[in-house]
């Protein structure tokens, strides 16, 4: 099988330690990497060292090429038209998350795809990974008994150099390359979230769409979207809770708790990186940890397998819409607050800030299962409410340049 890697800069890099470090690149040859600006990559020695030809566009690789699986691993604007590019050419994709940024978008993806009969998986990794697969099955089979609450939380300080004005974090739109919606909820602790509706769906490469969502987010940065999110919903009766900032005073590992009625499913605090399941008559099962390098080339392993096996991806576009849904469903519909001014501290070495108090009152809405509202937090909004099955495109009027609202 005849393999593609778009992007080996930023996250492409990382696809390339990957790739070299477990796939099986004998049986399944690195035909060519895509990159405009390969010089900005370390890997281009490895590259010209194994006479991997590389490509400034998908256009000049099928000129003279062709491939059975592409990696997508490029800015979240190309997405769209480098899929449809290389589904055109008969190639199957693995795209990176997010796959698009509007959910419009990435139905038109889903047409395609199925159009010309190729598979498009989507880059969530805890989807594809083996303590998750593990996990799901014994979910699926009843092992845990009825599913009551899940509930994750992340204090993922992000710096200055983040959020670098020249790039794109932090940015809803770029009048020249498109949509972004980059935010804590779409980016960096996306996984999270996406791992809790995943854990909650039907079959093995479904997600749960909530009933409803509600809850509110907040900046602390001058950027165009939200640095903090608390967010609350329910599907089937499950309770599920979300709460995830880059400015609490403290960086530590995400955590999340999935209460059932005979035990509960526990990463993080108590049980470090390590996915553990506690019965209440005692008993204990472990998983494993989700979030080795290993787990991590499961996305890329399994959809090569997917590929040659005609099985479906673990994470396709189906699994991730109502990830999509609900993060337009905010950008769409919540206001963004900002935090007071008086409680944004800066922070040296590296240059960052943090909202004074924010964590510890983030976590106590964690463990109580409050939105700020409801808990008193001082910088509160009232919290609103949408259904996240009901979006089923996004406008983001607000944030476009005046001449381009009508």
């Amino acid at each position: 099988m005849k393999l593609l890697l778009a992007g080996i800069s930023g996250y492409g890099a990382y696809y390339m330690k990957l790739l070299t470090g477990f796939a099986d690149l004998s049986e399944n040859p690195l035909c060519g990497v895509v990159d405009p600006y390969p010089e900005n990559s370390p890997w281009l020695p490895w590259l010209r060292e194994h006479n991997v030809p590389v490509y400034p566009s998908l256009e000049a690789f099928y000129g003279k090429n062709s491939a059975d699986l592409v990696f997508l691993a490029t800015p979240i604007a190309l997405h769209k038209p480098q899929i449809l590019e290389a589904i055109a050419h008969g190639s199957h994709v693995l795209c990176e998350k997010p796959l698009t940024a509007r959910i419009q978008e990435a139905l038109e993806l889903r047409n395609g795809r199925d159009s010309f009969g190729k598979k498009l998986g989507v880059g969530f990794q805890w989807s594809f990974c083996h303590t998750m697969q593990a996990l799901k099955k014994d979910i699926l089979a009843g092992v845990f008994g009825r599913p009551i609450s899940f509930s994750t939380f992340i204090s993922w300080k992000r710096d200055d150099a983040y959020y670098d004005p020249k790039g794109w974090k932090g940015k809803a739109y770029d009048r020249e390359k498109g949509w972004y919606l980059d935010s804590v909820a779409t980016n960096a602790t996306a996984h999270y979230l996406h791992g809790l509706l995943f854990l909650l769906g039907d079959t093995m490469t479904s997600s749960a769409m909530p009933e409803y969502v509600e809850g509110s987010v907040y900046r602390a940065r001058p950027i165009e979207s939200f640095d903090t999110v608390f967010l609350r919903g329910e599907y089937k009766g499950c309770r599920l809770l979300y709460t995830a900032t880059h400015v609490g005073e403290v960086n530590e590992n995400p955590t999340f708790r999935l209460c059932f009625e005979n035990g509960e499913v526990i990463f993080g605090d108590s049980t470090g990186q390590t996915v553990v399941a506690r019965f209440h008559d005692g008993r204990e099962i472990v998983y494993g940890k989700p979030q080795t390098d290993e787990e991590n080339a499961q996305k890329i392993l399994r959809m090569i397998q997917c590929v040659k096996e005609d099985e479906a991806p673990a994470c396709s576009v189906e699994t991730i819409l109502p990830h999509l849904a609900i993060c337009n469903g905010i950008f769409d519909r919540f206001p963004i607050a900002g935090f007071p001014a008086e409680l944004v501290e800066r922070e040296e070495s590296p240059a960052s800030l943090h909202v004074k108090g924010l964590y510890e009152e983030a976590r106590r809405c964690y463990e109580e299962g409050l939105l700020p509202d409801e808990a008193g937090c001082s910088w509160s909004v009232p919290s609103l409410r949408f259904s996240p099955g009901e979006i089923t495109s996004f406008s983001g009027k607000r944030f476009l340049p005046a001449e381009e609202q009508e």
